[in-house]
């Protein structure tokens, strides 16, 4: 049982004020979706400059000038290295760069009386470098620390890198971190999604669109379980605040009535809003839940125009979501569940098949490739078509059988 969980058994109606540099995917998204309240301290303390950040290969040129430049203003260096096995080689490669630098060490493994040794000849100025592992990503506040080395940084998480660079810069002195990776191929996606995404945000207070990032990369998570992330990318964002919605109405009114007229359409095209077209990831999640929310075609069109008005012209994977979203509206009330559009072929699946006119179908299988499948559902063969094209063949369709 957490603090948290602990402190609301005491008092039914106690309220909770927690604290966070980059809240975990779930703990954003319960505050995006208003099941919490959330504030947001965007003001640095007077005279404090952000983090000057680079994304290194490790070259010694580079990360000698970092440490010397450190230690001739009178500074010290944090060396987060979080394989212990290889700390005392990571040491020796250092102390090749430069014999006259003071190494200490210290990680998780070590005794808590060793450690607290060694941090205070750190701080009594005994030692230049401090190799370590994530050991430091919270509690400390040394100020005479303003430059970091991480090793191997695509191993860490996005909101651990940021925490662990917020070991420097905890004064008006200027501060630089250095993320050091090994070579491209070693890496993963994820891993360079979350170097540019650090990369991108050097602005005090940037948690919080960090913490965005990291929604966007690693899900949602579960509000009622225990997964602090994951889940987003099985359904999709806009049928994940759907459902999360519909769930939060539930409990509040009771009310567990069904949208009948909710449609489910999958295709094998990019539906999506491209981070090259905007920016922003809280900008294109609100943009996801507008297209989401929208209730005719007037409303999608509107936005349409809104974004090419912001934006510009529209790129193929933004105009195919808006192609599935009319074509859903569209289709709202024409007794349709299901549709699946995959390799030329749509299967379409009706809710009620009393409610299907055989008799139309098989009219209008003269001008439409089509059979009829067991499942209440029927088969329709599309050419190599856009996505426009393929809505449009379906709605054509579906309006002449009803």
């Amino acid at each position: 049982m957490t603090d948290k969980e602990k402190i609301k058994k005491l008092k039914n109606n106690i309220d909770i004020i927690t604290l966070t540099a980059t809240p975990i995917p779930r703990t954003l998204n319960s505050a995006l979706s208003q099941i919490k309240d959330l504030s947001v301290m965007e003001t640095p303390p007077q005279n404090r400059k952000s983090i000057v950040t680079r994304i290194i290969k490790w070259e010694k040129d580079i990360i000698n000038e970092a440490i010397e430049r450190e230690i001739q203003r009178g500074g010290q260096i944090y060396y987060v290295h979080n394989e212990i096995s290889t700390m005392d080689i990571e040491i020796e490669r250092l102390l090749l760069l430069n014999q006259d630098i003071k190494v200490g060490k210290i990680h998780g493994q070590l005794d808590p009386k060793y450690i607290e040794i060694e941090m205070q000849k750190f701080l009594n100025k005994e030692y230049d470098l401090l190799v370590c592992t994530s050991i430091i990503e919270s509690g400390l506040d040394i100020q005479n620390v303003n430059t970091i080395i991480i090793n191997n940084s695509n191993k860490f998480g996005l909101s651990q890198l940021h925490q662990i660079r917020g070991r420097v810069g905890r004064t008006n002195r200027q501060a630089y971190a250095y993320l050091v990776i090994p070579e491209e191929h070693k890496m993963t996606k994820d891993a360079e999604k979350r170097l540019l995404a650090i990369d991108s945000v050097e602005s005090l207070g940037g948690g919080l669109e960090l913490a965005t990032h990291d929604l966007e990369i690693r899900g949602a998570g579960e509000i009622l379980g225990e997964e602090q992330s994951g889940q987003i990318y099985e359904i999709g964002y806009a049928m994940f605040t759907d459902i999360l919605n519909k769930s939060i109405e539930f409990l509040r009114t009771g009310d567990n009535k069904e949208d009948i007229d909710s449609i489910e359409i999958e295709i094998n095209k990019s539906c999506l809003i491209t981070q090259d077209y905007i920016n922003d990831i809280l900008t294109r999640l609100k943009y996801y839940k507008k297209i989401s929310s929208c209730k005719n075609l007037n409303e999608i069109t509107y936005i349409s125009d809104e974004l090419i008005d912001i934006y510009g012209p529209m790129p193929e994977f933004l105009e195919n979501l808006l192609h599935i979203s009319k074509l859903k509206l569209t289709l709202k009330d024409k007794n349709i569940k299901h549709i699946k559009i995959v390799d030329g072929i749509a299967k379409i699946e009706f809710k009620d098949k009393d409610n299907i006119s055989v008799e139309k179908i098989i009219a209008n299988m003269s001008q439409y490739e089509m059979k009829i499948l067991k499942n209440s559902s029927i088969q329709l063969s599309l050419d190599n078509e856009d996505t426009a094209d393929i809505c449009q063949k379906i709605e054509n369709l579906i309006k002449s059988i009803f």
